[in-house]
């Protein structure tokens, strides 16, 4: 019976989108549709509570298969920033759940459609519960739609910064278009509108389009600033729609009516409407200052599937997203200032930039930090020696590219210790021989082995309390 009323809803769905305008793909439901007359009907019998709601978004990001990231978690923070400024009004704010769903299907990155199999079978395996369940593709078609079948919101990249997210949330609270049933293509002015248009003395506005009497009449399902268009209501008398208004399809929209905002409450507030969103979480908005890169910090040469990430601590901070142009970007799972990366989004033989920004749940939108160069030379396939619990030690890229930079990397729980670190070729032969000091935590060092002809040669480190060999190659 259940997969009955999914298939009906779902043919409800397809028959229905083409009749949608191209920058709005949203269908009310019914259920929807039925609450609001209700709602408007007896507003008296809702009462308002006070207080901020706090709404936990779920993203999952879109993604071609075999293809480099479009849509950034960058773009998704900024959305989320965007989001939060809208409905700073209305007392309901978003936060993020910080891990981050991605999605290979090529097809559902390019053609999320209401009308998709795809699209409903996705959102069915990829939502999750307690939450408002995000989607960011890169569908041209539209700038996005609340499907209300999975009851999920689409954004495209195209339309991630500004109201349209807001926008589309606005729908999944129950709110109509401004124009709702009432857009007409003439709008010279010579045209008088239908009777059963909203009138601008507010005489009708009770009754039609989106029934909220403090939203101005407006016959336009198209983006505009200016009133530009020219339309006159059954009594010849020229309208002036609110182009500030979110439920309008204006690229100047900015916020909710009074009226809009007292539906949205209460349709938040209802049971059985979004009893996953009625979190009883709360934060606090806080201040972020910018970090900065620590290491990699410069021009070097590091392992392609190795790469240790430091930068400085940021007060508040929970989390950080890390970011590598061209490479991938990620959000760390902790507070701390170090991330290890182990993969293969990097290319050996590619210079790259990477840049750190912090996050907390009450701020998502602190700048990045600035950029650093790092430079890829080869996949790690060394050796390590971890001695007592006390010192591990790598050194890489292994091979060893000659007249290129290697780095040797002692992590220590000593400090200030000496040490001597000794090159041996594979005779016994000692090729040289430095002395440096040991520090608490990570230590690099690089080395340029110009001299040396290829074969295979033993890294010799010898400290107070070890004494470790690394077997390398040059190459």
């Amino acid at each position: 019976m259940k997969k009955t009323i999914l298939f009906l809803s779902l043919i409800i769905l397809i028959t229905n989108v083409s009749a949608q305008d191209n920058r709005c793909s949203t269908i009310m439901s019914q259920k929807q549709k039925d609450w609001l007359d209700y709602y408007q009907r007896n507003e008296v019998l809702f009462k308002a509570k006070s207080g901020v709601k706090y709404i936990p978004i779920k993203a999952h990001i879109a993604h071609q298969v075999d293809s480099a990231t479009i849509i950034t978690i960058q773009d998704v923070l900024l959305s989320i920033c965007d989001l939060n400024t809208a409905y700073d009004s209305a007392n309901i704010q978003f936060y993020l759940i910080p891990t981050i769903d991605r999605i290979y299907n090529t097809t559902f990155y390019n053609t999320p459609t209401l009308n998709s199999w795809n699209t409903a079978s996705i959102m069915g395996m990829h939502n999750v519960n307690n939450a408002l369940n995000i989607y960011y593709v890169n569908y041209p078609g539209a700038c996005g739609y609340y499907n209300s079948v999975n009851d999920a919101v689409v954004i495209t990249k195209a339309c991630i910064l500004g109201h349209s997210l807001a926008h589309n949330v606005g729908h999944l609270f129950s709110l109509p278009h401004t124009f709702q049933g009432q857009s007409f293509a003439d709008c010279s002015g010579n045209t008088v509108a239908p009777s059963n248009f909203e009138k601008m003395d507010g005489s009708n506005c009770y009754a039609v389009a989106d029934k909220f009497c403090d939203t101005p009449p407006d016959y336009y399902d198209n983006s505009f600033c200016a009133n530009y268009c020219h339309y006159r209501d059954a009594d010849s008398v020229l309208i002036t729609p609110d182009s500030t208004l979110v439920m309008s399809l204006s690229n100047c929209a900015t916020r909710f009516s009074n009226e809009q905002i007292a539906a949205m409450n209460a349709d938040l507030n209802s049971a059985g409407l979004h009893p996953q969103l009625n979190s009883l979480f709360t934060f606090n908005k806080v201040i972020l200052s910018s970090t900065k890169p620590l290491s990699p910090d410069t021009l070097v040469y590091v392992t392609g599937n190795y790469i240790i990430f430091k930068w400085r601590k940021v007060a508040n901070a929970e989390h950080y997203v890390i970011n590598v142009d061209y490479g991938f970007d990620l959000i760390t799972p902790t507070a701390d200032t170090f991330f290890i990366y182990q993969g293969s989004d990097l290319n050996v033989g590619v210079a790259y930039r990477w840049r750190v920004k912090p996050i907390a749940t009450g701020n998502l939108c602190e700048n990045f930090s600035s950029t650093q160069a790092i430079f890829i030379a080869s996949a790690y396939t060394g050796f390590e020696s971890i001695i007592n619990n006390k010192v591990e030690i790598r050194l890489f890229p292994n091979p060893v590219i000659k007249n290129k930079i290697a780095t040797l990397l002692i992590n220590s729980t000593v400090n200030n210790e000496n040490i001597e670190i000794e090159i041996y070729n594979n005779l016994g032969e000692r090729k040289a021989i430095e002395k440096r000091n040991l520090q608490q935590g990570e230590n690099y060092w690089n080395f340029t082995f110009k001299d040396y002809p290829s074969g295979v040669y033993v890294m010799k480190v010898v400290g107070d309390n070890f004494n470790s060999q690394i077997k390398f190659i040059i190459d």
